[in-house]
């Protein structure tokens, strides 16, 4: 199920990123998804603290499946969107592409649990997060 809350951006990498193979570390990917993830939440959800202690989530599983190598001079988009919507967890949809060809670099997801900050233990979303995404899939 997608939803209207999705977000793009474009990534060039730097040199740095690249390994001794002379394409984009694998260790990249969960970084320009983690960037893709926080840019959604400012966008789709900019009246949400996301600071406040009440609205605390963390990353529980990321998978990435690579479908081919990203070399230094490659210009990509990188996509964001809600996947799927659970009690006390969402998981939010990436998929890379070469901005030229549309070949896919890599797709991916990340699952985001939200907890209580005294017991870390898993919590219902947010009211007012469930809210705005409920009003999304309409």
């Amino acid at each position: 199920m997608n939803m209207s809350a999705n977000v793009s951006m474009q990534i060039n990498p730097m040199p740095y990123e690249v390994d001794f193979t002379g394409f984009v570390s694998n260790t990249v990917a969960p970084k320009w998804m983690e960037r893709l993830r926080i840019i959604l939440m400012a966008q789709c959800f900019p009246e949400i603290d996301l600071k406040d202690s009440s609205n605390l989530s963390v990353i529980s599983r990321v998978e990435i499946d690579y479908r081919r190598p990203i070399r230094f001079t490659d210009s990509i988009v990188g996509r964001a969107f809600i996947k799927k919507i659970l009690n006390s967890s969402w998981v939010i949809g990436f998929t890379f592409e070469d901005m030229n060809s549309s070949g896919v670099y890599f797709e991916g997801s990340q699952v985001g649990v939200f907890i209580d900050s005294l017991t870390l233990k898993p919590k219902r979303m947010p009211s007012i997060i469930n809210q705005k995404l409920n009003l999304m899939r309409k």
